[in-house]
């Protein structure tokens, strides 16, 4: 038998990385912390008991039961920041009965925390926005001489914000825009009670289609396997979320920036830069780096890479073949992601419904669809349907 990949995450983007694995032959196995997940429906996952990452030994505990059975070290293939962080703190445990590639503790731990990622692009001379981390709202009023509105309340570590209630109008928020110093005042003060630990970052002015990421493999020995920069032309949530909606770009300055942000690193295994560019000066600004597959990793696959099975060869210490084409003009989207921003979207009179429909015409990849995958789409149409009911009699 091959060698089998566990998989630690949930959602599409767990989801689109079985689905990238399985269809190579190798076993998947599925560890994530919500076992009602479409991840969990795929056809070529086998399911795990659910551990959630802030629980380490559970973690642990599952991935050496596969371990158990397997002839060879399973190869770890991570899809979530906090199983990423998992990784990196209990790595020389974990190397004992698996595989994996991840790049340094700093590495992790620069790219994780938001605070010190805006350090090191200041110190790097690397275009990214001024950002600030006050403590208490005595920091904050110091702050205020520097900062120059509107700006971005961010939770400083990303995959904290659930759990921090990290929110605008009751709806959960990746960020918040904050056109003035009463919102600031009033934002900072809420989320503190609930123990955040915030970033006030500056906005990049701009619309959404001008955001950007460079997703690439790296490794120790060869640098650079394969790069390939993407355009995010629609976000979830809209106006600062991930890419719901993403094509290829050939962008120049995108590969340059993201590979001497990566260079100065020393970064080796899967990321994303993410980057925005400035509607003022025409600058791409860097603003986050994933070190994991990407949520819309399966992107690539309109150029003929798979990068779940790159990252498995790899660790494999398998000889890597790259054959790239061009990706034309086709499109990859998340359907339910893409279909609530665009409501939102029209709502913001920024896309219209003819607009959005449209645009589906070029669509190749669809995270929920798979014509030898179906029952993940089952799951997602029946959770909409039942999202549509409830709406409908409350």
């Amino acid at each position: 038998m091959p060698t089998p990949a566990i998989i630690l995450g949930d959602g599409i983007n767990a989801l689109t990385a079985a689905r990238c694995l399985g269809r190579s032959s190798v076993p998947v196995y599925l560890l994530g912390s919500d076992n009602n997940d479409i991840a969990y429906y795929s056809r070529y996952v086998k399911v795990l008991e659910q551990a959630a990452a802030g629980n380490a030994p559970a973690v642990i505990a599952q991935i050496r039961k596969v371990a158990k059975t397997s002839a060879n070290k399973p190869v770890l293939v991570c899809a979530a920041d906090r199983y990423l962080q998992v990784l990196s703190s209990h790595r020389e445990q974990l190397q004992e009965f698996c595989s994996f590639t991840i790049p340094s503790r700093t590495a992790i731990d620069t790219v994780l925390d938001k605070g010190l990622f805006g350090e090191f692009c200041e110190a790097n001379d690397l275009p990214a926005p001024r950002s600030w981390a006050p403590e208490t709202k005595r920091q904050l009023d110091e702050c205020l001489d520097q900062i120059t509105f509107p700006v971005l309340i961010k939770p400083t570590i990303a995959h904290n914000a659930d759990e921090q209630e990290f929110q605008k109008d009751g709806e959960f928020a990746k960020m918040i825009l904050i056109e003035n110093k009463s919102d600031l005042d009033r934002y900072f003060s809420e989320l503190k009670r609930h123990g955040a630990n915030l970033l006030i970052q500056e906005y990049i002015p701009g619309p959404d289609c001008e955001h950007y990421s460079y997703y690439s493999y790296r490794n120790s020995t060869s640098g650079e396997l394969v790069g390939i920069g993407f355009q995010k032309t629609r976000l979830h949530p809209i106006h600062g979320g991930a890419g719901s909606f993403i094509e290829y770009s050939d962008s120049a300055e995108l590969a340059t920036i993201s590979r001497k942000l990566l260079d100065r690193l020393n970064y080796t295994g899967m990321s994303s830069v993410c980057c925005k560019r400035h509607q003022h000066t025409g600058r791409l600004m860097l603003h986050e780096v994933n070190g994991r597959l990407p949520m819309g990793h399966a992107t690539s696959l309109l150029s003929n890479i798979n990068f779940p099975y790159l990252v498995y060869q790899d660790a494999l210490g398998a000889p890597i073949e790259i054959q790239r084409r061009d990706s034309g003009d086709h499109k990859w989207i998340a359907l339910g992601n893409d279909f609530d921003s665009f409501r939102k979207y029209r709502r913001a009179g920024e896309l219209s419904t003819f607009e959005w429909l449209w645009s589906l015409r070029q669509v190749r990849v669809c995270a929920e669809f798979g014509f030898d995958d179906l029952r993940p789409f089952g799951f997602f149409l029946r959770n909409r349907l039942q999202r549509a009911r409830d709406r409908f009699l409350s």
